[in-house]
């Protein structure tokens, strides 16, 4: 500190800050940094008796701010110096700055926060050292003891991947959100958010730290990093989950050393229980570890925790494992230090759950099978009803399932990025989407809607944020759609700003593939059906090219708008000129030719503007395109037929795609073409409101009838919920909730970000409703829930339902 006090000194007598104030910004990761760098500057000055004058100087003219740093950079493999990298965290930096000395600019940097209000910063270290450090510290001791070297654990696709994020999520939900929510004024999205950052920071491919780095000073990171978790929990009249015994049982299982096997008076040897065969000898701050001979050295504080503990070493050598009771003894005399005042039958019980886990692991059972054991456990348990049982209620879970399922999107308009211009993304699509620009007709002054269509889109995409997003408040759901996803994107402080010049270099910036998938994993979307269609003249060139895409993520279907409509002269121009005769035969053949192109999921049509089936021909040389082509070809491929029904095209013309209406269908075809097709499946949803109960029990009526989505018009919240409360009511859980519809790819996460909360709150309502008869309801019932109405389970069992 001595050299920072002599700079301020020599700025004083520079006379180089008289009229303005310097900020000293620290980046150590301390609660509380600026405060004690400002006492030890002063401490200085006073040392070095440099008088009141500067003294008085230093406080007039310096802040010291006190800060939060969330960066942690590990190296890539193979080569130390050079570091690996992540996506910015949301809270790289967090400085706070009561006085409002920090320049506004510094807010927009990505990444950046400023706290203006005593206190709040406090609440983002709480944040921090609860979530992030916390589930660190849950999670490396069983990987060091499993032979799992590094974090690298969590990404998608290694070995343990699945189980560890299970954990991690159930650790989380049932233990540290609600000590957080009893705790801190920060709001349960705002805490779910910290964590939603982190979660995503472990499994990314480019985030991984040493498990045995991580491990250090064991019982300091149990006092400050789980134990407050702990404590507020056993103190609010609740017990800890079997999944936070887990973690102290893994940390106590690290911390048993072989004593005859002491390195030192501090460094000890412990064992894993997974040896690693390929492994060689490594370090870690100072320690050695073998994973091929099993051994690994560790040092912590004064090494009381570890001499409370047993002996590893008889036990290594197959003599008796300690009873429950004798650890339940060892783990007292380890916690009690922690808190010396805990106590009680809950704080008893937790003892005995720690001892009972670490007991598997000593008798045999690796880290990863006895937390297996914990997952199963949890999904099979009757999870209370009311409201007053703690995290583990009804409704938690179920938000929690609806928030993490990966959704089958079973309709949208999107395209894989190698199609180019027809995959549309980027922030001034989405400003001249046709929600948005039917809401700018609205509200616009002296623009006519021709004049609009005729401008650049960047200019239009202007206009539109100027006018919804700046002269008005965004309180439509599009408005608010747009919102959502930027800051998704981690694009909030740009957003903020209000300028769009920062948010289009973003997009400019971007990959479109690798940004595709990352859109597609921030929406938990395992896949999407497009909507491809052989009358398009724009699209048929890419398919004639045989470009290829990722089949795994864009899955097709055969639009076929012409030929429901009976659109005799643009289906035999087309099938003409794709070289077919303009014959019925002719015609099967031309889908044929398109099916084996798309390979689709199945045949759909937007219905027209007062659509009835059957109708009488009014000319006697035009055939009957949905009883003789599209009936004939979906048996003959045993394609489902998709619905979409209620839309009036071109209810206002001059607004182009903005001017589509909606109308009351008549669903008398829906009947006919499943009373008359019963070996034929069909997937309908309305446009219209009025049209969902009707369509709803007609779902309930044909077993080759499937109900699907809030379509358009309908996928706003309140009806949303409305009809996914009616459906389950009436279908049960054999419907598909909700789809996108989407055009531009980053709809993907607003409507789904959206849909997940609205849907879990009609879940919730019905199964709590169907709790009260005394039914038992585990978490494992509420992931089929939410994987059937959510995740494709419905939708994918119906489309492989025999007939």
């Amino acid at each position: 500190m001595s050299h920072l006090a002599q700079l301020l000194l020599a700025f004083k007598e520079a006379r180089a800050a008289e009229d303005a104030t310097i900020s000293v910004l620290c980046t150590d990761n301390v609660p509380g940094n600026g405060d004690a760098i400002a006492e030890a500057v002063a401490a200085y000055l006073e040392e070095r008796d440099a008088g009141s004058d500067a003294v008085d100087w230093v406080q007039s003219h310096v802040v010291f701010h006190n800060s939060m740093v969330d960066r942690i950079t590990s190296h890539r493999e193979g080569d130390p110096d050079v570091p690996s990298t992540e996506p910015l965290p949301a809270k790289a930096l967090v400085f706070e700055d009561i006085d409002g000395v920090l320049p506004a600019s510094l807010a927009e940097q990505p990444g950046v926060l400023i706290r203006r209000f005593p206190g709040e910063i406090d609440e983002d270290h709480e944040l921090k050292l609860c979530i992030a450090n916390g589930i660190h510290t849950a999670s490396v001791y069983a990987l060091a003891l499993s032979g799992l070297a590094d974090t690298k654990a969590f990404r998608e696709g290694a070995e343990f991947s699945g189980i560890l994020t299970q954990y991690v999520d159930s650790v989380f939900l049932y233990d540290i959100l609600p000590a957080l929510r009893a705790k801190l004024s920060s709001s349960e999205e705002e805490i779910r958010e910290v964590y939603e950052d982190w979660r995503a920071r472990l499994r990314h491919p480019h985030f991984g730290l040493g498990s045995f780095f991580i491990t250090q000073n064991s019982t300091i990171k149990l006092q400050v990093r789980l134990w407050p978790t702990i404590s507020r929990t056993l103190r609010s009249g609740q017990m800890p989950s079997s999944f936070m015994a887990f973690a102290v049982a893994a940390m106590l299982r690290f911390l048993m050393s072989e004593g005859a096997s002491r390195v030192s008076k501090t460094k000890m040897v412990g064992r894993v229980c997974v040896p690693v065969r390929t492994h060689s000898e490594a370090m870690y701050a100072g320690k050695r570890y073998n994973l091929a001979q099993g051994w690994y050295e560790f040092e912590d504080g004064d090494g009381a925790t570890s001499a409370a503990l047993p002996d590893l070493g008889p036990i290594s050598h197959h003599q008796a494992c300690p009873s429950v009771k004798q650890l339940c003894a060892s783990i007292a005399m380890v916690l009690d230090k922690l808190e010396p005042k805990m106590e009680g039958p809950r704080y008893t019980l937790f003892i005995r759950r720690v001892a009972e886990t670490l007991q598997k692991i000593l008798r045999g059972a690796s880290p990863m099978e006895v937390l297996a054991e914990v997952v199963d456990e949890d999904l099979d348990a009757v999870i209370p009803r009311s409201r007053e049982a703690g995290a583990g209620k009804l409704a938690d879970i179920i938000q929690e399932e609806a928030r993490r399922v990966t959704v089958i999107d079973v309709h949208t308009h999107l395209f894989p990025p190698e199609f180019g211009e027809l995959c549309l993304y980027n922030v001034d699509e989405l400003l001249t989407y046709h929600y948005l620009v039917a809401e700018f007709f609205e509200s616009s002054d002296g623009i006519a809607p021709a004049d609009f269509y005729a401008l650049p889109k960047q200019e239009q995409a202007d206009l539109v944020w100027k006018a919804i997003f700046i002269e008005r408040p965004p309180v439509s759901e599009a408005a608010r759609g747009v919102l959502t996803l930027l800051r998704r994107l981690g694009l909030g402080a740009a957003m903020n700003s209000r300028d769009l010049g920062p948010v289009r270099a973003w997009f400019a910036d971007q990959d479109p593939i690798r940004h595709a998938e990352r859109t597609f994993q921030l929406a938990g979307v395992k896949y999407v059906v497009m909507t491809n269609i052989p009358f398009d003249a724009k699209e048929c060139p890419k398919w004639d090219a045989r470009i290829p895409f990722n089949r795994d993520m864009f899955k097709t279907a055969l639009r076929v708008d012409p030929m429901l409509m009976n659109d005799w002269s643009t289906v035999s121009t087309a099938v003409q000129e794709a070289g077919f005769e303009a014959t019925v035969e002719g015609c099967i053949e031309y889908l044929r030719h398109w099916a084996d192109i798309y390979v689709p999921e199945y045949l759909m049509a937007s219905t027209p503007h007062n659509f009835d089936y059957p109708v009488t021909k009014n000319a006697p040389d035009v055939p009957d395109l949905v009883g003789e082509v599209l009936v004939p070809f979906a048996r003959e491929r045993s394609l489902p037929l998709f619905f979409k029904v209620g839309a009036v095209r071109a209810l206002n013309p001059d607004y182009r795609m903005a001017g589509d209406g909606i109308e009351v269908a008549d669903l008398g075809f829906v009947t006919y073409m499943c009373k008359t097709n019963p070996d034929l499946k069909f997937f309908v949803t309305v446009l219209s409101r009025d049209n969902q109960h009707e369509l709803t029990v007609l779902g309930n009526k044909f077993r080759n009838l499937h109900v699907y989505g809030c379509w358009w018009y309908c996928n706003n919240p309140s009806i949303i919920a409305d009809t996914t409360k009616l459906r389950l009511e009436l279908l049960g859980p054999n419907f598909t909730a909700q789809h996108s519809d989407c055009r531009v790819l980053e709809q993907l996460l607003y409507k789904w970000d959206h849909s997940r909360v609205i849907l879990a709150k009609a879940m919730i309502e019905q199964v709590e409703d169907v709790a009260k008869t005394g039914w038992p309801f585990t978490r494992r019932d509420l992931r089929h829930l939410a994987h059937r109405i959510m995740g494709g389970g419905a939708y994918e069992d119906f489309m492989a339902k025999k007939l």
